[in-house]
């Protein structure tokens, strides 16, 4: 969201690709300008691969990821407690208005297709579900 994409994405990539790289750990920040050391070193600590290794998982816990410095301005007390004022609130019409996102109705609804059902043998894969 900072940069406008996924740090692991390049221009072309096809899905299965972007997996791999997500899998691997294999990323590339944006050029330096765009993002600031802090939020690259949070997001390096987040990346690890080792999930016992990772930030937030150490001995810690959560309060590692709070005392990270990209965080350093935010007090959580007042966050839990809801006093720190958004820094922009959308306007809403009632519960259900949908104007502040993107439309996609342009977009195939693939669960009104009336595809054939799946096999029996296909079935089993689901038993344990």
């Amino acid at each position: 969201m900072i940069a406008g994409h996924t740090p692991f994405y390049t221009d072309g990539m096809d899905q299965l690709t972007l997996f791999r790289y997500i899998c691997k750990g294999d990323y590339q920040f944006p050029p330096a300008g765009v993002m600031t050391i802090e939020i690259e070193d949070l997001l390096q600590r987040f990346f690890v691969l080792d999930p016992a290794k990772r930030l937030g998982s150490l001995a810690r816990g959560i309060n590692e990821i709070y005392a990270h410095l990209w965080y350093a301005e935010i007090d959580f007390a007042d966050l839990r407690l809801k006093e720190i004022k958004p820094p922009w609130v959308p306007e809403i019409k009632d519960p259900l208005d949908k104007s502040n996102f993107q439309n996609w109705d342009h977009l195939e609804d693939k669960t009104l297709r009336d595809d054939p059902p799946i096999s029996d043998r296909h079935q089993k894969n689901f038993e344990s579900f």
